[in-house]
């Protein structure tokens, strides 16, 4: 079976992200060529108008996208090319399907949408973000295509959670509901294994919470027929009612074991719950099975427990989540370290990717759209009941705590060697599946690093966590009496079992501390949150209402522990500061460092702007005000089209439009150059425009954004320079848009700029009188074709010419040639003897013949 490959990267060559650059169309299409000749495949260059955009190259869809895609044809697989030479050439390929938005996996879906967004943090300076990269760039820089190599273990296991799979599924409206990716991804690791053979324990009845189906209960002893349970039900000519029936017996039992809240769209599961449940009803072992967060490991320990993981040929079972929650199964790894993805969606899309892309780099702090940014975990030690007691795979926590109430009983002393007294309330909660008996105590971090217990040991003892993945706590009394040292302490929960050895709790919530800090003098003791910042707010220019204005944010942290979190922002027209933020700006400010962060915002009324910032715990850092100034409605006008074309030389024997000659202005340079002046005859805007040039033969080109502040009566010049090198052809079009905001502005046309004409010619190169007129914004050129990349003559031993309808072929030897367009099909195959030439007809078009591009009119 043929695998779908799909790498994810997000090593970097370097973090200087003033360097970064639109990766050129010829760059582009060259990996993709690349990648596709390596699987013995030519790109179809045409479906690039299916493709996500990359900022600085676009398609007929303009959408802007840190990732392009080209697919190969003919259901061959695709290319997908990052866009920005700041990141790694290749985001994923494969050499079966089409990629489409049509039916991809959600999971993926909103992997591309972190992969995205991880991006444009990247982008932006985001300092976390880069150091996230960095730790994986530095990986393959120490040892690139050294990681250890495992096969999919799954092999040709893709199960899906439609039919045959639902088929005992509830049903509403006549259909049945789906089975979930957490049961799906469950029940495709138990067809690795094909254990058990029967249901181990009685799963009890529930009521589903959304569509209230009563699921009955089901009795201990059933049978699992694993000879009729296929790896694959792909088309259901190939399966009977037998194993149709087998497979969604299997998939009913691991739903209900897991308590599926069924539905027709999707059905949710608890993913947390997978290791409990595989080991109470399926048989699998209950001492290697655990439960790992992202958030609670470095991203090697990570990487390293899921290669722990397949070593021993165990599958991994991920979580992660955007709004909602997804689960997948990790079974493989390749020598670039990325892990392989079965997504449980009939092995679409399954494939290699970094890992780097399920971290937490936003903390787990808030949700969103933004892909698989929170919530990431991972089941491992998956396997049958070996029947001996294992020691745990990955010493993780499995208590959490919070401080429920924090209260400085004796805040002064005499002098810096007398002792302060506290006492602090916590609830420590239990996650492992036995009973906790040990100690809490807390552990001070001075101001120097130093770490210190400073209190005694108070026993505990808490309850194993129940079936339904709920935990039990206890809520202690923890009295501190301690001569802290000046500077700021903090003070983190600790737990042991021998009053020796004592590790972090993990925390339990993001709402709560799992640590609580204190600032001590000479002479007294306060408390203080740990978070020291300071917030100034300026901008360069006059504020205005009714146009984004830019407002650029300095953070500065006076802590050894970098800050990241978010930043309220308030906003408002009187001195009253609002009950709620206007938004937030998530911002990662280094130990004892600073940061700038910008953000645009539109003031509806003149006068005094009033605002605040403050940190997570919403204490104000700043409060400044901004004199607003009352403006009218921008007049845009294109006063000027240019470009570099040689006045009075025009080509007339090679550019065609609609498949007619014309007559364009031409250019002997090997670049074009094309120039744009627009006045701002109204009030001052802020506005995006776009300058595009494209290959008049093929629709493919660039797109360049310019955002732009424009004062009253200015006027901006816009001009970009393509080299005839990066583009498809030599006949190129131009032209500038404003992007429409909704508010009735649009570009405007100075009367006294000419309309472009393209003027058809005969035979004979004569006007003919016809003409072809366009827009105003628009601007046409053609290029000497003798510097283009384009081969229209002869290479070291093939001469290979383009003409009208027909290409000209002549080799020094004889050969057997083939004919292929941009979309990789082969459309003539010819015979040529050698010193002969074959003349070969074709419609007008591009075609590659023996490696030479060649165009025909």
């Amino acid at each position: 079976m043929r695998k779908i490959f799909i790498l994810l990267v997000l090593g970097l060559l370097t973090l200087q992200v003033s360097h970064a650059a639109p990766r050129t169309l010829q760059q582009a299409k060259a990996i993709a060529e690349r990648q596709a000749k390596a699987l013995g495949i030519v790109v179809d260059q045409q479906s690039v108008q299916y493709s996500k955009a990359a900022p600085g190259l676009f398609s007929d869809q303009d959408a802007e996208e840190p990732y392009y895609v080209f697919n190969n044809g003919d259901n061959r697989g695709f290319t997908i090319v990052s866009g920005d030479d700041l990141l790694p050439e290749i985001v994923g390929y494969s050499d079966r399907g089409t990629f489409t938005t049509d039916n991809m996996p959600v999971q993926l879906k909103d992997f591309l949408d972190g992969y995205k967004h991880m991006v444009a943090d990247l982008l932006s300076g985001d300092s976390h973000a880069k150091s996230v990269v960095m730790e994986r760039n530095n990986q393959l820089l120490t040892a690139p295509g050294s990681s250890p190599v495992h096969t999919p273990l799954l092999g040709t296991i893709v199960w899906d959670q439609g039919s045959p799979f639902n088929n005992l599924t509830p049903m509403k409206n006549g259909a049945h509901s789906v089975t979930g990716c957490v049961a799906t991804a469950l029940a495709q690791i138990m067809a690795y294994y094909k254990y058990p053979s029967a249901l181990m324990e009685d799963i009890p009845a529930y009521t589903t919470s959304t569509n209230g189906y009563e699921m009955p209960s089901i009795s201990k002893g059933q049978i699992y027929d694993w000879d009729n349970i296929l790896d694959t039900y792909l088309n259901s000519s190939e399966y009977n009612d037998t194993q149709a029936l087998a497979v969604a017996k299997l998939m009913l039992h691991v739903g209900c074991a897991l308590k599926t809240n069924y539905g027709n769209s999707g059905s949710g599961a608890n993913s947390s719950t997978a290791g409990e449940v595989l080991a109470k009803y399926f048989g699998y072992d209950p001492d290697n099975t655990t439960s790992i967060s992202r958030k609670d490991v470095t991203q090697q320990e990570w990487n390293n427990i899921i290669y722990g993981e397949l070593e021993a040929l165990r599958p991994v079972l991920v979580s992660g989540s955007n709004s909602i929650g997804h689960a997948f199964i990790c079974d493989g790894s390749d020598s670039n370290g990325l892990f392989h993805i079965n997504w449980g969606w009939g092995g679409r899309y399954n494939g290699y990717f970094d890992i780097t892309t399920l971290c937490q780099y936003q903390a787990d702090i808030i949700g969103g759209d933004d892909g698989f940014n929170r919530g990431n975990s991972i089941v491992c030690g998956i396997a049958p009941d070996n029947g001996i007691k294992d020691a745990p795979i990955h010493e993780t926590p499995t208590i959490s705590g919070l401080y429920n109430s924090f209260n400085i009983d004796v805040s002064e002393r005499a002098d810096a060697s007398g002792k302060f007294k506290i006492t602090a309330e916590v609830k420590v909660f239990n996650h492992a599946w036995e009973k906790f008996d040990g100690y809490i105590a807390l552990k001070a971090r001075f101001a120097d690093g130093e770490e210190k217990i400073v209190t005694d040991c108070c026993p505990v003892t808490i309850p194993a966590r129940v079936s339904s993945g709920s935990y039990y706590y206890k809520k202690t009394t923890i009295p501190v009496e301690y001569a802290f040292p000046e500077g700021v302490t903090a003070l983190e929960i600790v737990y042991s079992t021998d009053k020796t050895n004592f590790k972090k709790t993990k925390r339990w919530s993001t709402e709560y501390p799992v640590r609580w800090y204190v600032c001590a003098t000479a002479t007294t003791l306060s408390t203080d949150n740990g978070i020291h910042l300071a917030a100034d707010l300026s901008t360069d220019l006059t504020v205005y209402t009714g146009m984004a204005n830019t407002f650029k944010l300095k953070l500065t942290n006076s802590m050894p522990e970098e800050y990241l979190d978010k930043i309220n922002v308030r906003i408002a027209y009187t001195d009253e500061m609002p009950a709620e933020p206007s938004f937030y700006i998530m911002a990662t400010v280094p130990a004892n460092g600073s940061v700038t962060r910008s953000f645009n915002f539109k003031p509806t009324e003149a006068g005094t702007l009033y605002v605040w910032m403050s940190d997570s715990e919403d204490n104000v850092l700043a409060k400044q005000s901004f004199t607003v100034e009352p403006n009218t409605d921008p007049v845009l006008v294109l006063t000027s089209v240019t470009n570099n074309a040689k006045a009075g030389l025009y080509e007339t024997e090679k550019a065609y439009y609609k498949s007619k000659r014309v007559k364009v202005p031409k250019s002997e340079d090997d670049f074009a150059t094309f120039t744009y002046k627009v006045k701002n005859n109204g009030g001052t805007t802020y506005r995006t425009f776009y300058v595009k040039c494209i290959s008049v033969d093929t629709g493919l080109g660039y797109r360049y954004p310019y955002t732009r502040r424009i004062e009253s009566g200015e006027e901006l010049t816009f001009e970009i320079t393509v080299k005839l090198s990066d583009m498809d052809t030599p006949f190129l079009r131009s032209y500038i848009s404003l992007e429409d905001e909704g508010d009735g502005v649009t570009l405007q046309f100075d009367d006294k700029l000419e309309q472009p004409r393209l003027y058809s010619l005969d035979e004979n190169g004569n006007t003919t009188g016809g003409y072809y007129y366009f827009n105003k914004n628009y601007s046409f050129i053609y290029l000497d074709p003798t510097s283009t990349g384009i081969n229209s003559g002869v290479d070291t031993s093939n001469n290979i010419i383009g003409g009208e309808g027909v290409i000209y072929i002549t080799t020094d030897k004889a050969a057997r040639l083939n004919v292929v367009n941009l979309g990789g099909q082969t459309v003539r195959t010819v015979s040529v003897e050698a010193g002969q030439t074959a003349t070969v007809s074709v419609a007008p078009g591009i075609y590659v013949v023996d490696g030479v591009k060649v165009v025909v009119r």
